[in-house]
C-alpha cells in the first residue's frame, strides 16, 4: 500500500478527525427540529414520512395506493425502522401533529448520514491524495453550507451522497482485488445507492472506466475484441448485481413494473421542463450559484485547479473520483429545471478537489511555513461557508412566521370565528389539527366558489371571519390566483402581518438568493435582515 493510501496514523490525526466530526455533528444536529409542526417546513418530507408510514403497516391497506416510485423504498424503510427509537429518545410534545415523529426520524437519519459522509470523505481523500488531504477535505465538507443545510432535511439527498461516497471509496480501495469479487461488491454498493435515489446510476461512469482499464493496459498481442468483451462482462456483472440489489430493496418495482417505469421516466424527463424560473441549463446555474453557495465561493474557486492537479497525477483512485464528478455534473445539470439539492452528492468530491489544490500549494512552501500557511489558507477557504452554515442554523432555530401567525390568531379568535388559510406550503399544521382553521389551496378554492355568486359575497357567506394570504420571493402553485385575490381584496381588512425580516426592514430593502425550484423559505445566501424562516403572511378580517 502506498503512502497516499495509508496516510498518517498518528494520535494527532485521529484527534483532529474526531474534532472535525464533532464540528460536523454540531452543525447538522443543531436546530434539527425546525418547524416540526409544519406539514411543509421542508417540501417532500411529507412524502418520505407518508411512505415510511405505508411501509410500517404490516399489511398495507389495499385502498391506499403504494407511494410514488419517484422515491425508492430504502430510505423510507429506514425511517420506519428508526421511528420507534427516535420517539422513545425524543418524545414529541403532547399536542404535536401526528407527522412530527416521522419527520424527526427522517431528519436524524439524514443528519447522521451527513456526519458519516465527512468520515467517508476523509477515507476517500486519504486514499486519493494522502492523510493531510483527507483532513483538509473533511474540514471543508464539515462546514459546507449546502451540505449542513440539507443534512437537516428528512429527504434522500444527503443519504444518497453518503452512499455515492462510500461506493467511490470501495471502488478506489479495491483496485487490487480480484476483478470478479471487486465488481460483485461494488455493484452491490451501486444497487444500494440507487435504492436510496435513482441518480446513483451516474456512478456507472467510474465503473465503466475501471472495466475498460485492463483492456487499455493489456499486452499488445491480445485482440481488441477480446479486451472489449472482457470489459463488457465485467461491467455487465456489476450492473446485474446492482439491479438485483435494487430490486431486493424495492420489490414494488417487480410487483408494479409499468407504474415503476412510468414514474421513473417522468422523474428523468421533467427536469427539462422550461419555465421562467428554470430557463437556463443546470450546468450554468450550478456553476454560477449552487456550488459557490453550497461550498463557499473560495472553495468553489479551488475546484478547477484541484481537478487539473488530480488529472496530472494519473492515479487510478483520482481517475475514479474525476469520472464520477464529470458524469454527475453533466448528467444532473443537463436539464433546465434545477434544484440546489441535485449537487449535494457532488459536494464531497468538490471538497476533495479543493483539498488537493490546497495541499499542492502548501507543498511548494518551505517546511517551516507549511503548517501555519496551510491552516491560514484553510481558514480563509472555510470561513465564508462556515459563516453561512451557522447563519442558516440560527434562522432555522427561530420560530417560523407560520407558527407566529397561527399562535397570534389562536389567541385573538372569538367563539365561532374561523380562519381561511390559503396555500398548503404556508399551513401552520395539517388539516384537521385545529377545527377553527380551514386550510385550503388557492386553485381548489377557486374551483369550489359558486360561479353565480360574486367572489366577495361567496367569501362573506363561507362562514369565515379571517383570511390568511401569503407572499414571498418564491411563488407557490397553490397560492390564490391573482384574479381572485384582486376580486376579494375590497372585502379584506389587514389586521396583522408576520414575516421573516427584522423590524423595520422591508422586502425591497434586502436581496436574498433562494433556490428558485424549491419552496423552502430560508435563503441560500443573502441573509441580511432575516431573523426567522417562513413567508410573509398577512392576516385579514373579512368585512361584513
Amino acid at each position: 500500500m502506498n503512502d497516499a493510501a495509508a496516510g498518517p496514523r498518528a494520535p494527532a490525526t485521529i484527534a483532529t478527525l474526531l474534532a472535525i466530526l464533532a464540528l460536523a455533528a454540531f452543525l447538522r444536529f443543531t436546530a434539527l427540529d425546525f418547524g416540526s409542526a409544519l406539514p411543509y417546513a421542508r417540501p417532500d418530507e411529507n412524502r418520505i414520512a407518508g411512505y415510511a408510514d405505508w411501509l410500517a403497516t404490516e399489511t398495507p391497506d389495499p385502498a391506499r395506493q403504494r407511494p410514488s416510485f419517484a422515491y425508492p423504498a430504502l430510505f423510507p424503510r429506514l425511517v420506519a425502522w428508526a421511528r420507534p427509537g427516535v420517539e422513545l429518545l425524543w418524545p414529541p410534545p403532547p399536542d404535536a401533529p401526528a407527522h412530527v415523529t416521522a419527520h424527526r426520524a427522517a431528519r436524524v437519519l439524514s443528519a447522521t448520514a451527513g456526519v458519516a459522509t465527512v468520515l467517508l470523505l476523509f477515507l476517500l481523500a486519504r486514499r486519493v491524495a494522502g492523510g493531510a488531504a483527507g483532513l483538509l477535505a473533511a474540514t471543508l465538507l464539515a462546514v459546507a453550507p449546502l451540505h449542513v443545510r440539507d443534512s437537516h432535511f428528512g429527504v434522500t439527498d444527503v443519504a444518497l451522497g453518503a452512499a455515492t461516497t462510500a461506493t467511490l471509496l470501495l471502488l478506489a480501495a479495491s483496485q487490487h482485488w480480484p476483478r470478479r469479487r471487486r465488481f460483485l461488491l461494488c455493484g452491490a454498493a451501486l444497487g444500494v445507492a440507487a435504492a436510496i435515489k435513482q441518480p446513483a446510476i451516474w456512478l456507472l461512469a467510474p465503473f465503466l472506466l475501471e472495466a475498460l482499464r485492463p483492456a487499455v493496459d493489456a499486452a499488445p498481442g491480445i485482440a481488441p475484441g477480446s479486451r472489449l468483451a472482457a470489459a463488457a462482462r465485467t461491467l455487465g456483472l456489476a450492473i446485474v448485481v446492482a439491479a438485483v440489489a435494487f430490486l431486493v430493496l424495492n420489490p414494488g418495482a417487480v410487483v408494479e413494473p409499468r407504474r415503476f417505469l412510468a414514474e421513473n421516466w417522468f422523474e428523468l424527463t421533467h427536469k427539462s421542463e422550461g419555465a421562467a424560473d428554470f430557463a437556463q441549463r443546470g450546468w450554468i446555474t450550478h456553476a454560477r450559484a449552487t456550488l459557490p453557495w453550497g461550498l463557499g465561493w473560495p472553495v468553489a474557486l479551488a475546484l478547477v485547479p484541484g481537478a487539473l492537479l488530480l488529472l496530472t497525477r494519473r492515479s487510478r483512485a483520482g481517475a475514479i473520483v474525476l469520472a464520477f464528478a464529470l458524469a454527475w455534473y453533466v448528467g444532473m445539470g443537463s436539464g433546465t429545471r434545477t434544484f440546489a439539492r441535485y449537487m449535494v452528492p457532488l459536494l464531497p468530491v468538490a471538497a476533495l478537489l479543493a483539498a488537493v489544490a490546497l495541499q499542492s500549494l502548501a507543498a511548494r512552501l518551505p517546511a517551516r511555513l507549511r503548517l501555519p500557511a496551510t491552516l491560514a489558507v484553510l481558514a480563509a477557504l472555510a470561513f465564508p461557508g462556515a459563516r453561512a452554515a451557522t447563519t442558516g442554523n440560527r434562522l432555522l432555530a427561530a420560530t417560523d412566521s407560520r407558527t407566529l401567525t397561527a399562535d397570534w390568531l389562536a389567541a385573538q379568535l372569538r367563539d365561532g370565528e374561523r380562519v381561511l388559510w390559503i396555500d398548503r406550503y404556508t399551513w401552520p399544521f395539517p388539516p384537521g389539527h385545529d377545527a377553527r382553521f380551514d386550510l385550503r389551496d388557492g386553485p381548489a378554492l377557486a374551483r369550489e366558489l359558486p360561479p353565480e355568486v360574486a367572489p366577495i359575497d361567496a367569501l362573506r357567506g363561507g362562514g369565515w371571519s379571517h383570511v390568511v394570504l401569503a407572499d414571498h420571493w418564491l411563488t407557490s402553485h397553490q397560492a390564490l390566483p391573482a384574479a381572485l385575490r384582486a376580486a376579494i381584496a375590497p372585502a379584506l381588512e389587514e389586521v396583522a402581518r408576520f414575516g421573516p425580516l427584522a423590524e423595520p426592514r422591508q422586502r425591497d430593502s434586502v436581496s436574498p438568493s433562494f433556490d428558485r425550484g424549491d419552496l423552502f423559505f430560508v435563503p441560500l445566501a443573502g441573509f441580511d435582515g432575516f431573523v426567522r424562516p417562513g413567508p410573509f403572511l398577512a392576516v385579514h378580517r373579512i368585512r361584513k
